[in-house]
């Protein structure tokens, strides 16, 4: 499932640059990506540990604060995939923050939040949970 972005949302990578993006930051999670995407879903899950028990939909700043709490630095430009990494998106920390209210659907879909180091993960979860996890 690939979320429709427009200009305003970031950059869609290509089918290869997603397929390389999910490898690497599988590999450094310790992640089979060989497995089905429910299967990975489930390993994530098992993994993730919460940061947030709910997601306040006015505050633009609340994502933004919470990742580079959690990471310790400011990522600026972040990785963002909605379903089971084949169709990654690229944008600005602050600039998903902003549109968060905009682009998720609470109840019906996780959105998780990585950057160039592969060391970290944050999800927004369905279920308005932030999660989090980083590599071992």
């Amino acid at each position: 499932m690939q979320k429709k972005m427009d200009y305003e949302l970031g950059k869609g990578l290509s089918d290869s640059e997603s397929s390389i993006l999910r490898q690497r930051l599988f590999a450094s999670l310790g992640v089979d990506g060989h497995k089905p995407g429910k299967e990975i879903g489930e390993l994530f899950s098992r993994k993730f540990k919460e940061i947030a028990t709910s997601i306040p939909m006015g505050d633009d700043a609340f994502l933004y604060n919470a990742v580079t709490d959690f990471c310790g630095y400011d990522p600026v430009v972040v990785f963002i995939n909605f379903y089971e990494f084949d169709a990654i998106n690229v944008i600005s920390l602050k600039q998903l923050s902003r549109v968060l209210n905009d682009i998720w659907l609470p109840g019906a879909e996780d959105i998780d939040i990585f950057d160039a180091t592969f060391s970290w993960v944050v999800q927004v979860n369905h279920e308005e949970i932030l999660l989090a996890l980083r590599a071992e």
